[in-house]
C-alpha cells in the first residue's frame, strides 16, 4: 500500500484512468471517418439512426409526450401517491403552472405533428416538422448515448488531467478552470449540445461557479465542424471552407475573451451549486505532468460502474422536461418567423446601419441576422439567394458565432440547472450578435474586396 504521500499508481487505476480515458476520447472527441464523412462516433450514431430507425425513435417520443402531459398532470393536480412518493419522479414531474403549461403545450405540439392532424401552422415541414423531424429525433440520441457514456469524460480523470495541464492557459484567457478545455473540444469537434451537456453536469456536480458555468456554456458550445461544412456548401463556399470555418473559430475565440471581461458576466455570483458546494480546489503555481497524472489517478480511485447506472434518471428527466421544452419554444418561433411580418419588423432599425457599412442587400441580412435566434439553419435559408458573396459569407457565419438558438441550445439553456431566464438567453445571442459582426465583417469585406 502507498502512503498517505505518495500518489498510488498501481498499474491496475493506471489502466482504469488509460483506457476509460482513450474510450472517451475516441467516443467524443476523436473525428472518425466513416459512410462518407469524418465526425465523431455520436454524430455517426445520430446520423444512421436517422436513416435506419427515426420512426421508432419519433414513436418513443410520442409515448414519452402522452406519459409527460399525463403524469406531470397526475402528480401536480391529481396528487398521484406513486409519483410523490418517490423523490426521483417527484423531482421530474411535480412543477409550478407555468413550466407545466408549457411542457404540456409542447407534449401536445409533438403529438400533432406526429400524427399530422391539427393546424398547417403547426404541422407542416417548416416549423413543428422541422423540429420534431430535422431536430428532436437527433436529440434523443444524442442526449440518451451522450448521457450513458459521458462518465467516460467525467468521471475516470480525464477532465482532472486536462484541466491541471491546461489551468495556466484557460485561467489567464476566460478565467475559467482547464477542465472547460474539454467542454470546447467537445463542442468544435462534436455538436454544441454536447458541451452544454458536459458544462451543465460539471456545475451540478460542483466544479464550476455559476458564473464560469454561464460564461462556458454561452461562449464554447460551438456548433460542430460538419454542420458548419454542410452549411458552407449550401451558401457556396465549400472551395472556401478553411476561411469559412477559420471565421467562426476566431471570431468565436475573440468575442469569448471580451464576454469573460465584460461587467454582463460579472452579474453572475462566482458561487457553486448549493446542493454539491465546491468539488475542487484547482492548484495555482507551474504546471506538472506528474501533478496532473496523480490528480488524474486519484478522480479515477473513486469511479466504478455506478458512474454509468446513475446517469439513468437523468437521461429520464430530460425526455420527460427538455423535450417537451424544446418542441414547443422551437416550432412556435419557427412560426413566427414563417408566418408573421414580426422579424422584419424589429430589424428595420438595423437597416440603415447595415447600409452605412455598405454590406449588400441590407434589409435581408438585416432579417437574417435575428431569425437566427429562432434557429441556426434559418438564416442559410433566408440569404441563400442572394448574389453577394459578401452578405451571404456574413449571415452564414454570423449564424455559427451566435451560438444560441432557441430551436435547439437557447431552449435546452433554459432547462439546465444553471437558472437561465429568456430574457438573459435573448442578452446573449444578441451581445455576441453585435460584438460578432465587426469582426465578421471586417473580414468578409478583406476576402471578398
Amino acid at each position: 500500500m502507498s502512503s498517505p504521500s505518495t500518489p498510488n499508481r498501481s498499474i491496475f487505476l493506471q489502466a482504469k484512468f488509460l483506457i476509460a480515458s482513450c474510450v472517451g476520447i475516441a467516443l467524443f472527441l476523436l473525428p472518425i471517418p466513416f459512410g462518407g464523412e469524418t465526425t465523431v462516433l455520436l454524430s455517426h450514431v445520430n446520423r444512421l439512426v436517422k436513416e435506419h430507425a427515426l420512426h421508432w425513435v419519433l414513436a418513443y417520443g410520442a409515448l414519452t409526450s402522452i406519459v409527460t402531459a399525463i403524469f406531470t398532470l397526475g402528480a401536480s393536480y391529481g396528487k398521484w401517491s406513486f409519483l410523490l412518493n418517490r423523490p426521483t419522479l417527484r423531482k421530474i414531474f411535480v412543477c409550478a403552472p407555468f413550466p407545466l403549461a408549457i411542457r404540456v403545450l409542447g407534449a401536445l405540439v409533438y403529438l400533432l405533428v406526429y400524427w399530422q392532424i391539427g393546424p398547417e401552422c403547426i404541422i407542416e415541414k417548416s416549423t413543428g416538422g422541422l423540429v420534431v423531424n430535422g431536430f428532436v429525433g437527433g436529440l434523443f440520441v444524442t442526449f440518451t448515448v451522450g448521457n450513458l457514456i459521458l462518465p467516460f469524460l467525467l468521471d475516470f480523470g480525464l477532465l482532472e488531467f486536462m484541466g491541471d495541464l491546461f489551468r495556466p492557459l484557460m485561467r489567464r484567457l476566460f478565467n475559467v478552470p482547464g477542465r472547460s478545455a474539454v467542454d470546447a473540444v467537445a463542442s468544435f469537434v462534436g455538436d454544441g449540445t454536447l458541451g452544454i451537456l458536459v458544462t451543465d453536469e460539471q456545475y451540478a456536480q460542483g466544479y464550476y461557479t455559476k458564473r464560469e458555468a454561464v460564461l462556458i456554456a454561452t461562449s464554447f458550445s460551438v456548433v460542430g465542424i460538419a454542420f458548419a461544412s454542410f452549411v458552407a456548401e449550401e451558401l457556396g463556399f465549400s472551395d472556401r471552407f478553411a476561411l469559412f470555418y477559420g471565421t467562426i473559430v476566431l471570431t468565436t475565440f475573440i468575442i469569448s475573451l471580451i464576454i469573460a471581461r465584460s461587467p454582463f458576466i460579472k452579474r453572475y455570483p462566482m458561487e457553486y451549486n448549493e446542493e454539491s458546494g465546491k468539488q475542487l480546489d484547482e492548484p495555482t503555481g507551474k504546471v506538472h505532468f506528474s501533478d496532473a497524472y496523480d490528480l488524474a489517478l486519484k478522480k479515477a480511485s473513486t469511479a466504478d460502474f455506478s458512474v454509468f447506472t446513475k446517469m439513468l434518471p437523468t437521461i429520464f428527466n430530460i425526455h420527460m422536461t427538455f423535450i417537451p421544452v424544446i418542441i414547443l419554444v422551437g416550432t412556435s418561433g419557427l412560426i413566427i418567423a414563417e408566418y408573421t411580418p414580426i422579424f422584419t419588423w424589429i430589424s428595420a432599425p438595423l437597416v440603415p446601419l447595415y447600409q452605412a457599412l455598405h454590406i449588400p442587400d441590407a434589409q435581408l441580412v438585416a432579417k437574417a441576422s435575428l431569425v437566427g435566434f429562432v434557429d441556426m439553419y434559418l438564416p442559410t435559408i433566408f440569404i441563400k439567394n442572394s448574389t453577394s458573396d459578401i452578405a451571404r459569407f456574413i449571415v452564414g457565419t454570423l449564424s455559427f458565432t451566435q451560438l444560441i438558438f432557441m430551436a435547439e441550445t437557447g431552449a435546452i439553456l433554459l432547462k439546465t440547472r444553471m437558472g437561465f431566464h429568456f430574457t438573459e438567453v435573448l442578452g446573449f445571442f444578441l451581445l455576441r450578435t453585435a460584438l460578432s459582426l465587426p469582426i465578421i465583417l471586417t473580414i468578409a469585406y478583406l476576402a471578398f474586396k
